[in-house]
């Protein structure tokens, strides 16, 4: 008989969950589809409510959200290199796309 321990994240929320590559701890989730090319479009209408990007840790279920949700900020996908996790956020109310690393020391 094989027993398989499932842990269950804080909050379930319906979104689906994405691996990273190049590691099999944590996944991440978007609060929607918007990526950097659809802020023009955005910008024409008045703005975007603005995204949260989520990491989920499979193995004790925590879910880490680094920023707030605001006003005309977006995020990528997440790359891991180096033991580390890298994003872009897009933060249109000060024209600037900033590179983060996000170490997984810090978050586990």
């Amino acid at each position: 008989m094989i027993v398989i321990k499932l842990n269950r994240f804080e909050v379930v929320s319906g979104k689906y969950i994405e691996e990273i590559s190049g590691q099999s701890r944590i996944g991440y989730s978007m609060s929607d589809t918007t990526d950097f090319y659809d802020m023009i479009e955005w910008s024409k209408k008045g703005g975007y409510q603005g995204s949260i990007i989520s990491f989920y840790d499979y193995n004790n279920g925590k879910i880490y959200e680094p920023f707030q949700k605001q006003r005309n900020v977006l995020y990528g996908p997440p790359v891991y290199l180096k033991n580390s996790f890298w994003f872009l956020q897009g933060d249109y109310n000060s024209g600037k796309i900033t590179l983060f690393r996000y170490l997984p020391d810090k978050i586990l």
